[in-house]
């Protein structure tokens, strides 16, 4: 299967830039008419460019020159990634979603179908075993056909599926499926279900879904308090208002919502406007608008995508897929409203690249917004809301910083917080200890915008913290710190832990920057493992074990894995644990001393299954009190680092094996190694293949007992 995956990866790479040429996108993204979707997100580099300008030069790079084969090898495993992240996984997750497809394609029956995409592959198996003419699942991606040719073979309708590339079929056909409707976190929709809806109709053929049901409702979006401190400066640097983002802060509805209807048929070259009214149902302080759509395949079967975070309190954190097909939208201001206002809304829907923007919002009685946003030179990041969001992970935080230093009386104590972020720590530090003396480093130019933009609305103290826009490499003692530091404050983990170079990052700091005998929070860390039959299945009495290859393929090529929560009661990932967590490493940040080592851990699986990957979580030592990401524990901003193994192992109860783990500075690998089967009952280790124990003759000199003659 992979050896298939590789040889088309040139083919692939080919039919994407005819499929969605990078001019166009870059004509598109210039003339501020489309943000990265998930056609060309493949093309940019792992880590996209913040800035327009860098994003334009890669586009024009990657539009330009010839890739050489290890380029277009990872693009391909990026393309691979970026489909089962942003569409297969989250959709297997809906279990409504699952249903609803297969039910609407298994309809299909007597009638020529045509599936455009991978999705989930259920819409092309339900149909073939409707006993439909004629089915036809296209892709312009050779790899995914030769998935798509493994999942109508392994569900027993290999005959009757055509597995064909997107660009060769002309055919009529009475029926189009796609499962391409939502994009990535810029776009509500994606541009694929409005060409497909198009075409149906210019042949007068039934597009499954057909439409959508686009909600909008005013919420009072907040950020939790942390230590304290005052955020409300990060409100004015929210990203852009009128893009939406897919957010999991909490949110709080202050009306009901109002919906319009997009069909999926309509003419992709028309722009569609629309203004919403939304009266509100109670007080509060309004500045977002939550945005969701609910799918429609026919008049009985439908799909909801409202976001959990509006179902009541506590739903804050979702869970994997809950982020599809909604956004949030920050308005232009925060107003105080009553139950009397209502806020309107004006919408712009370009089918052709599939997004929605919020043009202008306005509430009644109220001239001119108290606060309003945008105008600052940096935006917040949207991937960092969720680490203030995180109620676990601050408490803990902000406990181990309070009690750490507060035992530093020393009026000279000097507190670096490595990696500020917002300058949340640092302030903590610096109400714990007025005396004490605080510097926030921060690499990232927006964040230490933001940070120096949090400092100076939190009163006198704060104007004593001092910020360095820098990496902590550069910092030298004397210069950007007075003198060496008695508190390390860091948090600067992922969910795999060392993904963002925490080892090589502290362990210069405590060489150089840090006393003998600092202080350095946390203090430790404990990398667990688990032994995972990693395969996404579904509760719909179809195989999808072919989908299996895409996270392996992808993440066998490509650095960065999959985060994935594993907690049952948050999700609907199946992976099965083949055997109990693996304390795999142990680190002492105050010492870290060695930057790479390999350990190997004897193993004896309790469960049977493939054990194709693994799972990392952590804990860590906050003072004393441990935080930990392990899957069965209350949720975190953190979920649990998945990767796939090269070759699988089948194994049973019984079955040992040595696991061995290696890190280096910034990455974690493990391998299983020397498997040796569990003995079959009625056998010793000793005894012959095929032979029974007892039957064994016994020593010379002993009884058949054991005992001497």
């Amino acid at each position: 299967m992979a050896g298939a995956m590789e040889k088309a990866m040139q083919a692939d790479y080919e039919a994407l830039q005819q499929s969605m040429p990078l001019y166009e996108a870059l004509t598109l993204y210039r003339r501020g008419a489309a943000r990265p979707t998930i056609e060309w997100l493949p093309y940019l580099p792992q880590h996209m460019p913040e800035r327009v300008s860098g994003l334009e030069r890669a586009i024009e790079r990657l539009a330009t020159e010839t890739l050489d084969e290890a380029t277009t090898a990872t693009l391909s495993a990026s393309l691979f990634r970026r489909v089962y992240e942003g569409i297969s996984r989250p959709l297997l997750n809906k279990e409504d979603w699952t249903r609803n497809v297969a039910r609407a394609s298994s309809r299909a029956h007597g009638k020529r179908v045509r599936v455009v995409g991978l999705g989930t592959g259920l819409p092309a198996v339900a149909a073939a075993r409707a006993r439909a003419r004629e089915v036809v699942w296209t892709d312009d991606v050779e790899a995914f056909r030769a998935v798509a040719v493994e999942m109508a073979e392994e569900n027993g309708v290999g005959e009757r599926v055509s597995v064909q590339p997107d660009k060769n079929v002309a055919k009529k056909y009475d029926v189009f499926v796609t499962e391409r409707v939502f994009d990535d976190c810029y776009n509500l929709f994606s541009p694929c279900v409005f060409r497909v809806g198009r075409l149906a109709r210019s042949r007068s053929a039934l597009v499954l879904p057909c439409l959508a049901e686009v909600w909008a409702m005013p919420v009072e979006a907040t950020l939790p308090e942390v230590g304290g401190v005052d955020l409300r400066a990060l409100d004015a640097r929210r990203v852009d208002a009128a893009s939406g983002f897919a957010s999991r802060c909490k949110r709080r509805p202050l009306g009901e919502g109002v919906s319009f209807t997009v069909d999926f048929g309509a003419d992709e070259t028309k722009e569609m406007w629309v203004t919403l009214k939304m009266p509100l149902a109670t007080a509060g302080r309004w500045n977002a608008v939550q945005v969701w759509a609910d799918v429609w395949f026919d008049t009985e079967n439908w799909v909801s995508f409202r976001p959990r975070a509006l179902e009541g309190p506590g739903t804050g954190l979702a869970k994997c897929g809950d982020q599809l097909g909604t956004l949030l939208y920050y308005a232009a201001g925060e107003h105080k409203v009553t139950r009397k206002n209502v806020v309107t809304a004006r919408f712009c829907l370009c089918p052709r690249d599939g997004a929605l923007r919020l043009i202008e919002t306005y509430v009644s009685d109220v001239a001119t917004p108290s606060r309003p946003y945008g105008g600052h030179g940096a935006s917040f990041p949207g991937w960092h809301l969720p680490m203030l969001e995180c109620e676990r992970r601050n408490k803990a935080f902000v406990e181990a910083v309070q009690r750490v230093v507060r035992r530093r009386k020393e009026k000279d104590c000097v507190v670096l917080d490595v990696g500020a972020g917002t300058g949340v720590l640092a302030l903590v530090a610096k109400k714990a200890n007025p005396r004490a003396t605080v510097v926030a480093v921060e690499a990232d130019g927006d964040m230490a915008d933001v940070a120096r933009a949090t400092l100076a609305t939190n009163g006198d103290v704060a104007h004593e913290v001092k910020l360095v826009h820098a990496h902590s490499a550069a910092c030298l003692v004397g210069t950007q710190i007075p003198k060496k530091a008695d508190v390390v404050i860091a948090e600067v983990f992922d969910s795999g832990l060392l993904g963002e170079k925490c080892l090589e990052t502290l362990s210069d700091v405590g060489r150089r920057l840090a006393n003998k005998g600092a202080d350095f929070i946390p203090r430790a860390a404990t990398l667990w493992l688990l032994l995972l039959d990693a395969v996404p299945r579904a509760s719909t009495g179809f195989s999808l074990d072919g989908l299996d290859k895409i996270p392996r393929f992808a993440l066998t090529r490509d650095a960065t894995p999959l985060n994935v929560d594993l907690c049952k009661a948050r999700s609907l990932a199946t992976h099965k644990r083949l055997h109990p967590p693996v304390r795999i490493f142990d680190f002492d940040f105050a010492n870290v001393g060695e930057l790479t080592r390999t350990k190997d851990h004897a193993l004896s699986f309790t469960e049977e299954g493939c054990c194709n990957g693994f799972a990392l979580y952590f804990d860590l030592d906050l003072d004393g009190e441990t935080l930990s990401t392990a899957p069965d524990g209350p949720p975190t901003c953190w979920f649990q680092s998945l990767r796939y193994f090269r070759e699988p192992i089948n194994v049973k109860p019984g079955t040992t094996a040595t696991l061995r783990a290696a890190h280096a500075a910034s990455s974690v690998a493990a391998e299983v190694v020397d498997v040796v089967p569990p003995i079959p009952e009625g056998l010793s280790a000793d005894a012959p293949d095929g032979a029974d124990a007892d039957a064994i003759p016994p020593p010379p000199g002993e009884s058949p007992l054991g005992e001497p003659k």
